[in-house]
């Protein structure tokens, strides 16, 4: 983790994952939460301190190009 430059989250996923998505954050890394449209989760404000949200992967083609998300 300490080698990489981006995380993408993939929900759904455990704790463990989004633990390690947090310390990618807190290290200043861009994180991105993959979270496809058919994938039912209960909403999380913590994702808002993410880079973007992103329902398919082209979303996060766009995002890794430098744009919104």
């Amino acid at each position: 983790m300490k080698e990489a430059d981006i995380c993408v989250l993939c929900l759904p996923c455990g704790r463990s994952a989004h633990l390690e998505a947090g310390w990618m954050k807190g290290a200043g890394k861009k994180v991105i939460a993959y979270i496809p449209q058919d994938v039912k989760i209960e909403p999380e404000l913590m994702y808002g301190l993410l880079d973007g949200i992103a329902i398919c992967i082209q979303d996060i083609e766009q995002m890794l190009k430098g744009g919104e998300g």
